[in-house]
């Protein structure tokens, strides 16, 4: 038997009716319970780094910080609770809080890079939980580094950004160690969700923390995300494991299940040579990442000052302010999963070829955004307008299509183009701040209308970047014959009183690389109608 049918044949019996039964069983498959852990750690990483956005808003004396003639502005908004909400303990002016706010990235930055060789090293299992057990205990202290002046903070919030910056990583480590191939994209999905729905928790329960009297207020929100982090810990290190071979809990019909799936794939990855001239000169790379920098940095800047514009200019309280800026995340979530089956839906049935559609979704996003944005910047004290405006706009930055493009440009090379463009990125949440706070000087009310004529130029900057011409990345390889066979097992469940079936497999050789892919729902009944 050659090498290839012997690789078929573990195939064929990792799709055996033995293995499927195994996740319709009674009992909870254990990888379902690791995405569900996974999922709440997106939830809380990201509170943990976020909260801070809606504290600061509570932590300083805006009267006695800003020189600037805020009163002025929106005045028929405030009235004494708002005005008590932001009198806080702390003189710090726009760039002291901008400082604060961008430090956070300075340690982001630095471990993106080393953090895929320590999931190697240690485990991700250990990487990730330790990156948020770290992240929990140093936001309990952050109350304490906060009174113990602006510097202790600081190197607080960069230490935080260290700690946080292994877990994204450590997290799409673990998931190829434990998430059969034909699942991951589902298993990816819900766990990405958690980030959403993260922002949007704990901004609302921020804001209501910090505009209350429990625990002195604004001090109770880092009190909250530590103690959920370490409430997260505690399920993590006992119910997780580095692979399913050393599980305990773990069936065998799951173990073998996962085991045979990651075998195959693991055959598949051929350590092959990065091509890095034509990667760096490549014009449609450029621009896809060109277009990244350009939609994120607007993304970076309204996580951060958000809380505060609302609470500042157009005069809403912090618990109000908290809410409002929690609403856009969830309407992100809608128009991400309703923006990719519409995609897909384009795709699949041919209407458009996949450049069209991711280049047309960006160009629609950024379309709508823009203009909203400028009727924001001019829309005064009306508080109504600017809210919807808010809402609309950053709805719709979650229908984009370049994030999806690197998949296109060149699935073998997507770690390292999305590592470059992460990296990238990153910055912008340390220049975004900054900008702000010179374009605010003394004027806030002026200088957030600037910013917001500026978000819309580089929302503008990106549509531009996506006019470059697309090319198959494929062109980075020689080109190879590629085959396609379809493969077909009919089973007999009589002996299970269900009724005979068929699954399907697709046996392909794609520039001298065999990969297979089981066919499930339609596409084998299709097949099996056919052969």
């Amino acid at each position: 038997m050659n090498t290839n049918e012997s690789d078929s044949r573990s195939f064929q019996e990792a799709a055996h009716p033995s293995f499927r039964t195994a996740q319709h069983s009674w009992h909870i498959p254990t990888r379902y319970v690791l995405v569900a852990l996974l999922c709440l750690a997106c939830f809380t990483s990201y509170g943990l780094r976020v909260n801070l956005n809606v504290a600061i808003v509570a932590m300083v004396n805006n009267s006695a910080s800003d020189k600037s003639q805020t009163d002025s502005f929106c005045k028929g908004l405030r009235n004494d609770t708002s005005r008590t909400d932001t009198a806080g303990s702390f003189e710090w002016d726009q760039n002291v809080q901008s400082a604060i706010l961008g430090s956070f990235y300075y340690g982001y930055m630095l471990t993106q890079i080393p953090a895929g060789w320590l999931c190697t090293a240690v485990g991700a299992k250990w990487t990730l939980g330790i990156s948020v057990l770290t992240s929990s205990v140093l936001n309990l202290l952050t109350p304490l580094a906060a009174y113990h002046g602006v510097t202790a903070l600081i190197a607080s919030r960069v230490l935080l950004g260290l700690a946080q910056g292994v877990f994204y990583p450590s997290v799409y480590a673990f998931q190829g160690l434990w998430i059969p191939p034909a699942e991951r994209s589902t298993s990816f999905g819900f766990i990405t969700s958690g980030t959403k729905v993260g922002i949007t928790v704990f901004y609302f329960v921020s804001g209501f923390l910090a505009s209350s009297d429990i625990l002195q207020g604004w001090p109770s929100v880092f009190y909250f995300s530590g103690f959920a982090g370490i409430f997260w810990c505690i399920l993590w290190f006992p119910l997780a494991y580095n692979s399913p071979s050393s599980h305990p809990w773990i069936s065998q019909t799951e173990r073998n299940y996962i085991m045979k799936s990651l075998e195959w794939d693991k055959k598949q990855q051929r350590t092959s040579h990065v091509p890095w001239g034509r990667l760096l000169t490549s014009v449609p790379v450029w621009a896809s990442l060109i277009c990244q920098i350009s939609c994120e940095f607007a993304f970076f800047v309204f996580l951060a000052e958000m809380p505060t514009y609302f609470t500042t200019i157009q005069g809403f309280s912090v618990s109000e302010s908290g809410l409002i800026s929690s609403l856009p995340w969830v309407m992100q979530m809608f128009t991400a999963i309703l923006g990719g089956l519409i995609a897909d839906s384009l795709i699949n049935k041919h209407v458009m070829k996949v450049a069209t559609v991711r280049k047309g979704f960006t160009v629609v996003g950024v379309a709508i955004q823009c203009p909203l944005f400028l009727v924001t910047a001019y829309a005064g004290c009306n508080s109504t307008l600017v809210v919807v405006c808010f809402l609309t706009a950053l709805s719709f930055g979650a229908v984009s299509g370049y994030h999806v493009n690197k998949l296109d440009l060149a699935p073998n090379l997507v770690g390292i183009i999305s590592g470059m463009g992460n990296t990238v990125t990153t910055i912008g949440g340390i220049l975004g701040p900054i900008v702000v706070a010179q374009l605010t000087g003394d004027k806030m009310h002026y200088g957030k209308r600037k910013n917001l004529v500026i978000l819309a130029g580089c929302q503008r900057s990106s549509v531009v970047t996506r006019k470059s011409k697309s090319e198959p990345f494929e062109a980075l390889y020689p080109k190879v014959r590629s085959t396609k066979t379809f493969y077909v097992r009919c089973v007999d469940a009589s002996y299970q009183e269900e009724e005979p079936y068929c699954f399907a497999w697709v046996s392909e050789v794609i520039r001298g690389h065999q990969r297979q892919q089981l066919l499930n729902g339609e596409e084998y009944s299709g097949l099996c109608a056919v052969f």
